[in-house]
This record gives structure tokens, sequence and C-alpha cells, in this order.
């Protein structure tokens, strides 16, 4: 796999690796309300950023393929998780079935992408442009 150094990968990787950092720290404060579901934020940020870094520096098709997708977990995490942060931080105690509903939802887009090859439903056409390499 080719792999070139891409001047947009490097701050993109380093905030990816901030938001992991951020989400250890969230891990040692647990206890407080609303710090899960900051980390799961912070988790599902890092993943999206990194693996976004990695596809920036491939110039392999299948390599950027498979990178969006893994990609996909966290763009897909923060979700039920921000309703959970915003309802424990205010006191509010979190409806299982409104997390398992949007959960769900996540679980289904990230299927969706990932058999893409299937039904085309994601992305329809996928190709590099040689014109722009980023």
């Amino acid at each position: 796999m080719p792999w070139q150094i891409s001047p947009y990968a490097i701050p993109v990787a380093l905030s990816g690796l901030l938001a992991f950092a951020v989400a250890q720290v969230l891990w040692r404060r647990r206890g407080r309300p609303g710090a899960l579901a900051s980390m799961l934020i912070m988790v599902g940020a890092g993943i999206w950023s990194l693996g976004h870094a990695l596809e920036l520096s491939t110039d392999d098709l299948s390599w950027k393929i498979f990178l969006s997708k893994v990609q996909y977990l966290g763009i897909v995490l923060p979700a039920p998780a921000w309703w959970v942060f915003a309802l424990r931080v205010n006191g509010r105690r979190c409806d299982r079935a409104a997390i398992a509903f949007l959960a769900t939802m996540s679980a289904l887009v990230v299927a969706f992408v990932w058999l893409n090859g299937w039904h085309g439903l994601i992305w329809t056409k996928v190709e590099l442009d040689p014109a722009h390499p980023y």
C-alpha cells in the first residue's frame, strides 16, 4: 500500500490524537454526570479524525474505501452519546427505549456502509480523481 505524507493529514491526525487523550481523561472521571457519554463522543471524533488522516495519506482506492468505512464507526457513535450527555448533564433519566432506537439507527447506517457493495445506496460510484490528489 503506497503511503504519502499529506500536509492536510497532519492536523487531522493531531485532532484525533487529542480526542483520544480527552477521552482518556474523561474515563478517569467517569463517575461524573455525562462523563461516559462525553468519552464516547471523543472516541467517535478520534476514530473519525484518525481514519480520515489515514485516508488522506494513501492513494490506493481500496484502502481509501476501507478507511471511509472505518470512519463511519466514529461518525455514528456520537449521535446517541450526545443525547445521553444532554440528559445526564441536566439531571434527567435516560430513556432506554430512545437510546436503543438511536443505537439501532446508528448500527443500521454502519451496516449499510459496510454492505455498500451489494446495494450501492451509500456510494453509487467510487473512483480516484488524479487531478485532485486530496
